[in-house]
């Protein structure tokens, strides 16, 4: 009897811990990933496609995509039931790359999709576009009007607070846009190219910081010396 209720005990003890633990590895406010890290220590989430390079520029542990073959695809979602984010990524575009690139493709097994993405002119000079879809709309994020130093460090961001996407590069306010998005299920993310392989990233790719809040202005990175 005493052994029987032992084991009651302990099959309720596992019943009851397991949603404790499904429920903080989906509410982790802020992850940060470090492509160079991925790279190092692959697991069976991750994905390599070509052969994106772990190199330390200008003191930055980074992953180095070709422009035309390489990326890495994790198994994974961090904005997983999310209703609000805010995404960080610091790239150091190359000046060489196509006119246009996806670095960062992150979608769900319902289609509900976050894209980073940029435009390069043909001075040698770039623009974000941030792209949300989902069952309740879609709309991008980009304006040429708004360009940037290729060869050099920057902070591409986009926040949502719930019902308004906003774009930001190092921290100063670019686009915004009213939009009812649907909290993300399971998914994927690509980091060097969309998810179906197709627009390359070319450059270098070092951190990536997910928060499952939208993050006031003065919170966001400003410059890359300025990490937080």
């Amino acid at each position: 009897m005493i052994q029987t209720m032992r084991s009651f005990l302990a099959s309720l003890i596992i019943f009851l811990g397991t949603p404790l633990i499904i429920s903080r590895a989906a509410t982790t406010e802020k992850e940060v990933w470090n492509v160079a890290d991925i790279l190092a220590h692959l697991d069976t989430t991750t994905q390599i496609y070509g052969v994106p390079k772990a190199v330390v520029l200008d003191g930055y542990s980074c992953g180095f995509f070709n422009g035309s073959a390489d990326a890495i695809t994790v198994a994974k979602n961090p904005f997983l039931g999310a209703t609000s984010f805010t995404i960080q990524v610091l790239i150091k575009p190359d000046s060489t790359g196509k006119p246009a690139q996806r670095f960062i493709h992150l979608e769900d097994k319902a289609r509900r999709r976050l894209m980073v993405e940029l435009r390069i002119t043909d001075q040698g000079q770039w623009a974000m576009d941030t792209f949300l879809n989902s069952d309740k709309g879609s709309h991008p994020l980009l304006d040429m009007a708004y360009v940037h130093s290729c060869d050099q460090w920057h902070w591409a961001c986009l926040v949502y607070n719930g019902h308004t996407m906003t774009s930001y590069v190092d921290g100063k306010k670019e686009l915004s846009y009213d939009l009812t998005f649907s909290p993300m299920i399971m998914g994927s993310i690509s980091i060097g190219s969309r998810l179906n392989h197709i627009y390359w990233f070319k450059g270098a790719i070092a951190d990536i910081q997910f928060d499952r809040k939208a993050l006031d202005v003065t919170e966001l990175h400003q410059f890359p010396s300025q990490r937080k």
